[in-house]
This record gives C-alpha cells, sequence and structure tokens, in this order.
C-alpha cells in the first residue's frame, strides 16, 4: 500500500491489530439531529435545509468556490487545446468519411462552411472540460456511495456484536462496478492499516451544520483512536490531487460536528484514493483551528460576493 504515514504517527496510537477494540458509534439513530435535506437547485451551488431555519445554508463547497484556483483554469485551458488538437488531427488528416472534410478539400469549401466547421470545432472544444468533468464526478459520487455502503456494514456488525466488528473483505467489492473497483480497494486497504493503528470507523457519511455560522455539509466519515477516544473527521477524495482549500473544508465539517454534538473532534483527516491503482494518500489538517478561521473568511467573502453583493454598492 502507498500512503502517507505521517498521520498516523501524529496520532498517538498504539497497534492492536490482534484483538477488537470496544467504541463508540455515532449513528444517525444514536445521534439524531434535525432533519437536514438538500435542495435541487443549480442556481448559485449546492444549498441544504435545516429544520428550524427559514433560510437554505451554503454548502461548504459552495461556499469554497469563492477562491480562486489558478490551476484550474490553466487545466480548463489544456483540456480545450487538446480536444481542439484532436479534432484537427481526426477531421483533417485521419479522417476518411466523405462526410467530413479532408485537409486537400477543406479550402475548396465555401467560407460559410469553414466557418461553421471551425466553430463546430470550437464548441466540442468548450464543453470538453465540462464533459471530463462531469464523468469524474459520476465517478466520485458512486465511490463515495459505495464506500458509505462498507462503512454502514461494519457499524451494523459492531452493534451486533458489541464491538468494533472486523469486515470481510472477500466479496466487498464483488459487485462493484469496474471503474471504481481500485478506489474502493484503496479504502479497504486504508481501512486495513486502521485497524493496525488501533483506529475504527465510528461514523459513515452523515450531514452537518452550523446554525450558528449557517452552512451545511456531507462529512464522509468518522474514525475513533482506541487508546484515547480521539476523534478524527475525514474526508476522502478521487481527485489527482489534495488542494489547499480540502483542509478549510474538512475543518468546516468537523466544528459543524462539534457544534451538533457537543463532541471534540481532534483532528481532520483528507485521505485521496487513486483511479488507476488501489492506493491512497493521507494527509493530516496541520491546524484544525486555523483552517476553521480560513473557512469563516471564505464564508464571509462568499456571503458579500455570491448572495449579498446588492447591499455592498
Amino acid at each position: 500500500t502507498q500512503s502517507t504515514w505521517g498521520p498516523w504517527k501524529m496520532s498517538a496510537c498504539r497497534s492492536v491489530a490482534h484483538r477488537p477494540v470496544l467504541c463508540r458509534t455515532f449513528t444517525r439513530q444514536a445521534y439524531p439531529s434535525p432533519t437536514i435535506r438538500r435542495l435541487d437547485t443549480k442556481v448559485g451551488g449546492r444549498f441544504y435545509q435545516v429544520d428550524g431555519f427559514s433560510t437554505p445554508f451554503p454548502s461548504v463547497t459552495t461556499v469554497l468556490d469563492v477562491i480562486d484556483k489558478p490551476g484550474l483554469k490553466y487545466w480548463v485551458q489544456a483540456q480545450m487545446l487538446s480536444s481542439i488538437k484532436t479534432s484537427l488531427v481526426k477531421n483533417l488528416i485521419q479522417s476518411d468519411s466523405k462526410e467530413i472534410p479532408a485537409a486537400q478539400s477543406f479550402r475548396l469549401m465555401s467560407k460559410s462552411a469553414q466557418i461553421e466547421w471551425i466553430d463546430e470545432i470550437l464548441l466540442q472544444a468548450r464543453s470538453s472540460p465540462d464533459s471530463v468533468k462531469n464523468t469524474a464526478a459520476d465517478i466520485g459520487t458512486r465511490a463515495h456511495a459505495h464506500i458509505d455502503e462498507m462503512i454502514n456494514a461494519e457499524l451494523k456488525k459492531a452493534a451486533a456484536n458489541g464491538e468494533a466488528a472486523r469486515v470481510e473483505e472477500s466479496a466487498e467489492n464483488d459487485s462493484c462496478e469496474q471503474d471504481i473497483s481500485n478506489v474502493v480497494r484503496g479504502f479497504q486497504n486504508f481501512r486495513r492499516d486502521l485497524y493496525k493503528h488501533g483506529m475504527r470507523f465510528v461514523s459513515g457519511d452523515r450531514m452537518v451544520y452550523s446554525g450558528k455560522y449557517q452552512f451545511a455539509g456531507a462529512l464522509d466519515g468518522l474514525v475513533e483512536v482506541a487508546s484515547t477516544r480521539n476523534l478524527i473527521a475525514v474526508d476522502f477524495k478521487t481527485s489527482n490531487s489534495i488542494r489547499p482549500e480540502y483542509a478549510l473544508q474538512v475543518a468546516a465539517y468537523a466544528k459543524a460536528f462539534e457544534e451538533m454534538h457537543n463532541t471534540k473532534v481532534h483532528e481532520g483527516w483528507l485521505v485521496r484514493f487513486s483511479k488507476e491503482s488501489p492506493t491512497y494518500q493521507l494527509k493530516k489538517v496541520k491546524n484544525l483551528d486555523q483552517s476553521f478561521t480560513a473557512f469563516l473568511s471564505a464564508l464571509m467573502l462568499w456571503r458579500c460576493f455570491k448572495s449579498d453583493s446588492s447591499k455592498l454598492i
């Protein structure tokens, strides 16, 4: 397993790989909370409706969209240029189709036909980044759902046995789609390493919110260290890298959970699963409080420029 091992050491836990460990479970039943409903809207981002509040709360990821991501702009440009190159090579060099103009006949076309053909290539190029992102998002959504099913199955066994259950993994990914199989196997490797270092999942995916600051989101998982009872908020990623703003995201989830349940969350982890191999990368948020303060700054900016911009001038 390829992984970043630093956080294991920082959690100050001892190995208990060969004995079951009693631990809490933060299930929705054990820790009930007001109904949080995700609103189906594409205008202005994602929002949640929380019982007891009239105004919808913005999601954590919607808030963080206010942060400029120059790397994303370069990626979009690269995707568009790649699409244009692919279309030119395919249509002008490699194509044998009579419906697509070959290089030698392109100049014989009318000017309007040439412009129409070029416009079609540019239109495809403009939609190329969104197509790639949508495909990646679909893989991420299905992988997250499958992982959550695995965690919930573990929690059910723990509840039935009165202890942190060992999950038989031999058939866990038999029904897994091929394009998420590496992610699922990477999660299995990550969970196996959790066990070796005396940790267990005590909650899977759960919606959290802050009534004080009025934001909401979905926490992917909660892990408990057996020797200290410390809690770790975990956010799963299937992106190509772990970006700095992810620290603000998991910090917001951790602080929302603390507010809801008056229970301290000691650490925040970001775990990225590769789509190309069954491996994972783990990074710990260095300062959870500082990252949350940065998130609150982003929330203020979002409210100024995305939500209440009419009040500025």
